[in-house]
């Protein structure tokens, strides 16, 4: 919550008896509200061989409180665009599009595997695959970077366009420079409004997790929007805010 990331370190073992070391990292710009990226570090322990990568967008998602079981996506269109993959969506009722758009990267001993992908969809959902061949003890680095457009800012005849070109801003920015924005912007919330207990563990943790939702789920930049009720996101309320 410091650097306002997610990390996961863990080891898993395959049904065939091979092991992979797993690492990641993965944040939402608070500094950029539309883009996102995942680093995410696989080394082969006991092995030669493939590595399969899928890396996709789902747009079939519903969230676990979500009114009466309801998915609130219609798919508009699916597709591959050069090195790009790309979803975009509508929401029913309210009719909002949000364009998401990926690019992956493979990198092994610093250097762009340059592999290229097949392309794969299924409704509401598009998908890069990639096979890395890998040895005992040498790590490969995925590198996924994705954008998130709302025709709430982009007038939907642009969207998709405008989805490509931030992509590409996002890529060409790389994950330390992004990493590094971040770092300094969630310092800087932290600095002015954190709360220190003292001597309640359990306390200091739970008022600074509600203090990184409060930040997370608004971050103050655009008047237009709100928390939502009981601070929910996604499909509760039909993704509405009244408050």
């Amino acid at each position: 919550m410091k650097l306002g990331t997610l990390t996961r370190k863990f080891t898993a073992e395959q049904k065939n008896g091979n092991v992979v070391a797993i690492e990641s990292i993965r944040f939402c710009s608070i500094v950029d509200d539309e883009a996102g990226v995942i680093k995410y570090t696989i080394t082969p322990k006991n092995f030669d061989g493939k590595i399969a990568v899928e890396s996709y967008l789902d747009g079939d998602v519903k969230n676990q409180d979500s009114n009466y079981d309801e998915k609130f996506w219609n798919e508009i269109t699916a597709k591959q665009n050069g090195d790009f993959a790309l979803i975009n969506l509508e929401t029913k009722k309210t009719a909002f599009w949000v364009s998401s758009a990926i690019y992956t990267a493979i990198i092994m001993d610093d250097n762009d595997l340059a592999l290229k992908s097949s392309f794969a969809s299924k409704d509401k959902y598009v998908s890069q695959n990639f096979e890395v061949d890998v040895k005992q003890n040498e790590a490969i680095t995925i590198f996924k970077y994705a954008v998130n457009l709302s025709s709430e800012n982009h007038e939907k005849d642009a969207i998709e366009v405008n989805a490509i070109s931030k992509l590409e801003e996002v890529v060409a920015k790389g994950f330390n420079q992004m990493l590094g924005e971040q770092a300094d912007a969630w310092a800087a919330k932290w600095q002015n409004g954190d709360v220190i207990i003292e001597g309640d563990v359990a306390a200091q943790q739970a008022i600074r997790f509600n203090i990184f939702q409060l930040h997370q789920t608004y971050t103050g930049e655009d008047a237009r929007l709100n928390i939502g009720p009981k601070g929910f996101t996604g499909e509760k309320y039909g993704g509405s805010t009244y408050w």
